[in-house]
């Protein structure tokens, strides 16, 4: 498995707010063109995260669990 590392120059703060906005999901996850929360407690251990990846004219939708 490839591991890649990326320096954030941002205070801790900024970035969590960024991850923990399930519309931004598609900004810094390869893929989803799509995302929606299916919990209200999103980011939340335990909350769930509806996301959908298109490639032309094929879809398909998964589920992140935090």
């Amino acid at each position: 498995m490839a591991v890649r590392h990326q320096l954030i120059r941002r205070p801790p703060r900024s970035v969590w707010a960024v991850l923990a906005d399930p519309t931004l999901y598609g900004e810094w996850v390869v893929g989803p063109s799509e995302s929606t929360p299916l919990d209200q407690l999103w980011p939340e251990v335990g909350s769930r995260l509806r996301y959908t990846v298109r490639l032309g004219p094929w879809s398909t939708e998964g589920v992140t669990t935090v």
